[in-house]
């Protein structure tokens, strides 16, 4: 006998129920019915998910055995170059020395590496204080961020360039040759040669903070000075060891979602994924849709949409400002004075225009020298600038390719780009936009031109149970597309634990109930009933 399945979904519960069904189609009886209890994956009084602390306990553990390895790696290198003892007992030793104090006693006294740093650039050091210096300037080293990681947190990374910026003219100003001299004499004058955040709020900032290039830069004049008075010291010994000092993790890229109407076939499939708001074809899409919801309303608040001709105007205007108002709209397109915009609100005065332009073509980057370059290098220049994390070979490529000067490049490389992703991915855009832009059309009828649909996801054929939800909501997750991983990886999860959760259990609840009752011939979560396709 045919049935309509209820479910009534919550946040840790799905009630149920199976109601039994005439040739009419109308409810005769209760067949069945229950509850499924599950945890909804948060804590109960944070309210947190529960994978967050383990999650951020496994990023610590993995830091801590990553530093470790690479201290581990680096004392093998040392001792296998004769920097530093094979016995872990004269290793130790390294740390203090004897000397006599003013009653000629022998006394213990701890070794200052920074001594050691400032000391090896003017005159020979032991083979093992030399490795007592590589090895503590290894343990400073530091991160070293680049232009993609410090893109989403413009604050942070400013008080870092500019602690790091005052500590380069501090260097400069005192005559130290290296980081390591200048620390050196912080430390005989009690001052701190550590980097601390001091103030609070917008007035915090570093005192101090070496940057990268600065060890790099002591590692080499440091090996390079005592090279000259030790032969051992090859570059085949130093290359050795200069790779593991700087040695680090590069950053797992952040892949976005699929693209909504065209999903990546398999991860190499880029244009399958979606495209970035910065993308100057992305920016077009967006003005594109905005005009294609805009009415004119008149004064008997009877709305039509804009016009082909009228379209065209406001877009002219739209890609070659940061904003219009509703005002210059008007004027622009000759509305009356009883007529005005449907988008029009007390708090939004005007729309935006394309924002990657905004920001390429403001005085403080390109001054004006953007919009005039055709799309297509546009394109080039702001891929290059979402994909690039080295800012010294972003500038070099702008400067070589497109001729840029020395300062437009380095303005144009520290520019900040829009961030996030739109739905579509360059596929799908690349042939929607044309459309929209040449027919008038709006965002649905465009996908239907091009062959999409744009809010169908059904399967092509009816399907005897419920498969995992990531394969049903591709567009929304990413997986490794891996026919040999499991389901979850495959076809990837949504980061929500409770949504994550929920769906499962329904998909496992709803199959346990077909293989009871059979498939359902009506669905409904408030048991309406609709059928079931």
């Amino acid at each position: 006998m045919a049935y309509r399945l209820g479910l009534d979904l919550g946040t840790n519960s799905i009630g149920w129920c199976v109601l039994e069904l005439d040739a009419d189609g109308a409810p005769t009886g209760v067949r069945d019915c229950g509850v499924r209890i599950f945890t909804d994956g948060r804590d109960p009084q944070s309210g947190t998910s529960l994978a967050a602390d383990r999650r951020m306990a496994r990023g610590a553990r993995r830091n801590r055995d990553r530093y470790k390895l690479r201290r581990k790696d680096l004392m093998d290198a040392l001792i296998r170059h004769g920097l530093m003892p094979e016995d872990e007992d004269a290793r130790k030793g390294l740390l203090t020395t004897r000397i006599k104090n003013k009653k000629g006693r022998l006394v213990k006294r701890t070794v200052d590496p920074y001594e050691l740093r400032a000391r090896g650039l003017d005159e020979a050091l032991d083979p093992h204080e030399l490795g007592r210096a590589i090895f503590h300037l290894a343990q400073r080293r530091g991160f070293k961020s680049n232009r993609i990681s410090d893109a989403g947190d413009d604050d942070e990374s400013g008080k870092v360039k500019s602690a790091g910026a005052r500590l380069a003219d501090l260097i400069e100003n005192a005559d130290a040759r290296t980081l390591g001299e200048y620390l050196h004499r912080r430390h005989q004058d009690r001052d701190g040669v550590r980097a601390r955040l001091t103030g609070t709020g917008a007035k915090a900032e570093y005192d101090l903070y070496p940057q990268r290039a600065m060890l790099e830069y002591e590692f080499d004049t440091l090996w390079a000075a005592q090279a000259e008075r030790n032969e051992a010291l090859t570059d085949e010994a130093r290359d050795d060891i200069r790779a593991i000092v700087l040695r680090q993790r590069p950053l797992r890229p952040q892949v976005p979602g699929k693209c909504a109407l065209d999903p990546a076939a398999s991860p190499e499939d880029k244009d399958g994924f979606r495209a970035p708001w910065a993308l100057p074809l992305a920016q077009r899409f967006r003005i594109l849709q905005e005009l294609a919801h805009t009415r004119v309303i008149s004064a008997d608040q009877s709305e039509r949409p804009l016009t082909l001709a009228e379209r065209d105007k406001l877009l002219d205007q739209l890609l070659a400002k940061n904003k219009v108002t509703f005002t210059a709209m008007a004027k622009a397109i000759g509305l009356g004075a009883d007529q005005r915009f449907n988008v029009e609100a007390p708090n939004r005065k005007d729309l935006k225009g394309d924002e990657t332009a905004a920001v390429l073509d403001a005085k403080k980057v390109l001054d004006k020298g953007w919009r005039p370059l055709p799309f297509e290098v546009q394109t080039e220049i702001v891929e290059r600038l979402l994909a690039e994390p080295d800012e010294a070979k972003l500038v070099d490529w702008l400067k070589a390719e497109h001729e840029l000067g020395e300062d437009k490049a380095e303005r144009l490389a520290r520019a900040r780009l829009p961030q996030s992703h739109c739905r579509l991915g360059r596929r799908a855009l690349s042939r929607i936009v044309p459309i929209m832009e040449d027919q008038g059309l709006g965002y649905a009828d465009a996908t239907a031109e091009a062959g999409y649909h744009h809010s169908d996801r059904r399967p092509g054929k009816p399907l005897d149970k419920l498969p995992y939800y990531g394969e049903a909501l591709a567009a929304h997750v990413v997986g490794t597309s891996d026919p040999a991983h499991d389901d979850e990886t495959r076809h990837g999860r949504i980061a929500n634990p409770t949504v994550h959760i929920g769906l499962n259990q329904t998909r496992r609840l709803v199959n346990k109930l077909i293989e009871v009752h059979g498939p359902p011939a009506e669905l409904d979560h408030d048991l309406g009933g609709r059928p079931v396709d």
